[in-house]
């Protein structure tokens, strides 16, 4: 991978939607109608208490991608009658050490390049006595001799392990340089009103509740290669089935454009992931469902 490649990687677009769950792919049989003025104000208020609980980009980080307020002005009358599925998110990117992990990179770069290049005369030997083996194959396979030609092939193949592992000299600096390059590079918070579902990885563990919240729990990511965890926080209404996944559910009296279920989906490095949610102002995300 070049440090174009791995700079490619480390860059990511900040996701932000709001869109009625009824917006989705699907045909819209009763067709869309305008979303009135209260509508459209309870489901600012929602966003804007997200929000304002949501913390600044901390030192040495940046927010990627948009942080403003969208509200659906059309919504399809399928499925207005189930609360409405919209969202906040915020991404933030690490830049205050953009330089270190470049000569990091490059350094191990070169490293690898240097390990390489002794093994060339390996290499180039390796191919040779490759070669001749496939040429003698060749000339036993002309005459009839299709036994001796096979039992060259276990010359052939073990050649051909070593030829890979010379070839591959020096990779191990590249691929950890490469692991090291995107730790605690990138993270986000998302807070969704009225998801359907939520489902936690297996194995996730308990996290202390924030005061009115449902649930806390922490995963690792589904990659050995990645650093992040992920915390999930709910609040509002919702019912956890034996498989450990959350469906949510519809508060009394709340229209279905209001917030029933609200769902935190917080992701940052192992490292770094309890002290950036201790940043998060879940007293306004509370507030949002009571």
């Amino acid at each position: 991978m070049t440090p174009t490649g791995v700079r490619a990687l480390a860059c990511f677009v900040s996701l932000f939607s709001m869109l009625p769950i009824a917006l989705a792919d699907a045909p819209c049989n009763k067709g869309y109608r305008d979303t009135t003025p209260a509508e459209r104000a309870r489901i600012r208020a929602a966003l804007q208490a997200a929000k304002s609980a949501l913390p600044p980009a901390p030192e040495g980080w940046q927010l990627r991608g948009g942080d403003d307020i969208s509200v659906t002005t059309s919504i399809c009358q399928d499925g207005e009658a189930v609360p409405w599925d919209y969202s906040f998110s915020r991404s933030y990117g690490q830049v205050g050490d953009y330089e270190k992990r470049q000569k990091s990179f490059e350094d191990a770069a070169a490293l690898a390049e240097a390990e390489r290049a002794k093994q060339q005369p390996r290499i180039d030997a390796l191919q040779a006595e490759m070669m001749a083996i496939m040429q003698n194959q060749m000339a036993l396979n002309q005459k009839g001799d299709y036994d001796g030609a096979q039992k060259l092939q276990p010359q052939l193949e073990k050649k051909q392990v070593e030829f890979d592992r010379a070839l591959s000299a020096g990779s191990e600096h590249v691929a950890a340089a490469g692991n090291e390059y995107q730790r605690d590079l990138e993270m986000s918070i998302a807070v969704r009103m009225n998801a359907d579902s939520e489902r936690p990885r297996d194995g996730a563990t308990q996290l202390p509740r924030p005061a009115g919240a449902l649930a806390a729990v922490r995963w690792p990511s589904a990659s050995s290669d990645d650093s992040n965890d992920s915390a999930l926080y709910l609040f509002g209404f919702w019912k956890q089935w034996p498989d450990g996944s959350w469906q949510s559910g519809t508060r009394a009296g709340v229209p279905t454009s209001g917030p029933h279920a609200v769902s935190v989906l917080v992701t940052a490095d192992r490292e770094r992931l309890a002290d950036f949610v201790q940043k998060i102002d879940f007293a306004k995300i509370a507030a949002i469902v009571n």
